[in-house]
């Protein structure tokens, strides 16, 4: 089987090449109230560009857009129009895109409402209503068996005793028992674990009628302390978490709000992308790793008074677990009296800012002389002098605080 493509000389717009796999962006739809995109992927991009692509040869899959994680895709799998496939031990991490990937989505997006007028019907469903861009049986049962594949899910010590404290599954106990719970494990990573390396990987805007947000993910790798390092602990840990800007949700005007929680947690082995845009592992954690909003009927009991559509603001829960409650502790304390000024808030907002990890704000401040220190949070100051101080002297810091 063969499909005819046209707007040839648009094909490197909508490829992307992520570690061994090209992915490219065909088209849009809609499904189930869900935006989905339909996706070849190939290790040779010469099967995605050619005029006759052979279907037998490249992979097709979809992701649809996550209400609950605003603004993450998810990979597709309905069957006869059903609920979707969202994994068999931990919804939040079996589906999950690739961040570069999903990056490169939304990019794509305004080019493919250009394109396509008539956007084709989404690869991820079998059974009935089934037309002829549906994958076929096989193909589903493959996507399927990658969703739940026992060798992408790492079972291992601190996480493995904890991954029973599901996201989403915690209706039967009070906000306060959850927090109380996530809090404990939250010391006991502190105590195995330094972190660093933190690094700005994608930077996603959203900005419609009804939502309006801005997503910054970083990555960060989880080390193994010295004196933990003949336990047997998972190590060489790699953690995503989203810093959200969250304005307007479902038409609900929420401020704006300000969010960080971790988002995927996987292994240095484990951090590449498959032809299904997931990736190669993850580690099973609980809700250690969850997401901004949740279904108001999977939510704690005490906590069902005020909903958005459906949804309870949840993310806010982590601001204070490890290692998060570290970078809040450093920005906190270093900006705490620019961000009184209207004009560095500005900065902060509209300039890319990224994030270098340190455990005492102390050594940061005590790296910068007291002259610089006094012009630094000086309300009076123009804004581009400002910014240019701080990028000469942070540049020279390393692992510290970059514009």
């Amino acid at each position: 089987m063969s499909l005819t493509n046209t707007n040839t000389n648009n094909y490197d717009d909508f490829i992307i090449e992520i570690d061994n796999y090209y992915f490219r962006i065909l088209n849009q739809d809609m499904l189930n109230g869900r935006l989905i995109i339909n996706i070849y992927s190939s290790k040779d991009k010469n099967e995605l560009i050619q005029k006759n692509i052979d279907l037998n040869e490249v992979n097709k899959f979809s992701v649809y857009l996550s209400k609950s994680e605003i603004g993450c895709f998810r990979l597709c799998l309905l069957e006869n129009l059903g609920p979707f496939e969202k994994g068999d031990e931990d919804y939040i991490l079996q589906t999950f895109i690739h961040i570069k990937l999903q990056q490169f989505i939304h990019e794509c997006l305004n080019k493919l409402n250009e394109l396509n007028k008539k956007p084709l019907m989404c690869f991820c469903t079998k059974g009935k209503n089934m037309r002829i861009d549906y994958i076929n049986d096989n193909e589903w049962n493959n996507i399927f068996e990658h969703i739940n594949e026992t060798d992408r899910k790492i079972k291992e010590d601190p996480f493995k005793n904890y991954s029973n404290n599901k996201c989403g599954e915690d209706n039967l106990k009070l906000f306060s028992k959850v927090n109380e719970d996530l809090d404990k494990f939250s010391i006991e990573l502190e105590k195995i674990y330094n972190f660093s390396n933190n690094k700005s990987i994608s930077n996603i805007i959203i900005n419609e009628k009804d939502n309006v947000y801005n997503l910054k993910f970083y990555k960060v790798e989880l080390k193994l302390k010295e004196q933990n390092k003949y336990v047997k602990y998972q190590d060489n840990i790699i953690l995503y978490y989203c810093n959200a800007k969250i304005t307007k949700f479902l038409h609900y005007n929420l401020g704006p709000i300000y969010i960080n929680l971790p988002v995927f947690l996987t292994t240095e082995e484990g951090d590449k992308i498959t032809k299904f845009g997931t990736y190669e592992k993850y580690i099973l954690a609980g809700n250690y790793i969850c997401k901004i909003f949740d279904y108001i009927t999977q939510c704690s009991n005490d906590l069902r008074g005020v909903c958005y559509n459906g949804y309870l603001l949840i993310g806010n829960r982590y601001d204070n677990i490890f290692p998060l409650k570290e970078i809040n502790s450093t920005i906190n304390k270093l900006w705490k009296d620019e961000l009184s000024d209207e004009n560095m808030k500005k900065i902060i907002d509209e300039e890319r800012v990224e994030r270098e990890l340190k455990k005492q704000a102390s050594l940061l401040a005590s790296a910068i002389p007291a002259s610089v220190t006094t012009r630094v949070i000086s309300p009076t100051n123009k804004i581009k002098q400002l910014k240019i101080l701080i990028d000469n002297h942070f540049a020279k810091i390393n692992n510290l605080i970059l514009f």
